[in-house]
């Protein structure tokens, strides 16, 4: 091998490494928004089932979500038992995530990612 195919080989290892993890720094909150999404379906089926979410649960949500990583969580929803039963109601969550995303080559910058759902629900008791 010449050096010349050396070095051109050495500048492709670089480009193709940088592209592959900027490619990982777009999938992450990909994955992160379905983690989120995943968690705050399972407290609205909650809510739906106890018709509204007590202290207890919305403070597991925060923790729950603060163990994945995001910060600055806000959860507004009705309190148990404080929805008539046959009423839409909307659980709103959002949070933000910080990750490292890459500026250029040499260059990482830290960018905050907000995270929003909101989605209804209709007050019903569930009987089994």
């Amino acid at each position: 091998m010449n050096i010349d195919q050396i070095v051109v080989i050495g500048v492709v290892m670089v480009v193709i490494m940088s592209l592959f993890v900027s490619m990982i720094d777009y999938i992450i909150p990909t994955l992160k928004k379905m983690e989120f999404d995943a968690t705050c379906r399972n407290y609205i089926l909650l809510a739906e089932s106890q018709n509204g979410l007590e202290d207890i649960d919305i403070d597991e949500l925060t923790l729950r979500l603060q163990e994945l990583g995001f910060e600055e969580i806000e959860v507004a929803a009705q309190k148990q038992n404080s929805v008539v039963r046959g009423n839409l109601y909307v659980l709103n969550v959002e949070a933000i995530y910080n990750q490292k995303k890459v500026m250029n080559i040499f260059k990482r910058i830290d960018d905050k990612v907000f995270f929003k759902f909101a989605q209804s629900y209709l007050a019903r008791k569930i009987v089994m």
